[in-house]
């Protein structure tokens, strides 16, 4: 991680004409935009659950959703932060209904699923998983805000205001918070011996 590291855009991989075509009730536009969304929502909602069962379990319930409250989304820019505000919230009911621990831990297999083919790493050779589990050891000694901070920032690549309204802050904050998060991180880099240059 450099100075200022920051993650490629991803723009919303939905197009207009899809998007208005589900807010029509069209079956295969829902289809669609399950493919493009489900992997990258199983691998976060997996670092709140640590179970790849329960993660598409409620995936599966945050699409169902989607499709019945399809009329609520206006604005297609804000589809993603819909369904990532959505499954954060079911995950966390989830785990407190099994009375367990709200977490934000990365392993190999939620970044396999996060990352997709948009692997957030310029080493050659490093795989998604290879990255995940690189990454996992820093990141438990961070605080839950601060490793939910770094995860949806940087591998789901969210935008500062998409993490503001899933998270409930406002973006200056965030801003601020997230700084703050990367600092810790380097330090945990540097107290396991691990160059970031060798990871990003």
């Amino acid at each position: 991680m450099g100075s200022k590291p920051e993650p490629p855009d991803q723009p919303d991989r939905v197009d207009v004409a899809t998007f208005e075509a589900f807010r029509d009730g069209d079956m295969a536009a829902m289809a669609t935009i399950v493919a493009v969304y489900s992997r990258p929502l199983i691998g976060y909602i997996r670092t709140v659950t640590r179970s790849q069962e329960v993660a598409e379990e409620i995936a599966q319930e945050v699409f169902l959703k989607t499709w019945s409250h399809r009329e609520r989304i206006i604005d297609p820019q804000r589809l993603r932060s819909w369904f990532f505000t959505l499954s954060r919230r079911e995950a966390i009911r989830e785990m407190k209904r099994k009375r367990h621990k709200v977490e934000f831990a990365l392993d190999g297999q939620a970044m396999e699923q996060i990352a997709g083919t948009e692997l957030p790493t310029q080493r050659d050779g490093l795989s998604a998983h290879d990255l995940g589990e690189a990454l996992q050891k820093p990141l438990e000694k961070l605080g839950k805000r601060d490793r939910e901070l770094i995860i949806l920032r940087y591998f789901c690549n969210l935008q500062i205001k998409e993490i503001a309204e899933i998270m409930e802050m406002p973006m200056g904050t965030v801003g601020v918070y997230l700084q703050r998060a990367l600092e810790k991180l380097r330090k945990q880099f540097k107290i396991a011996g691990i160059n970031p240059d060798d990871l990003f």
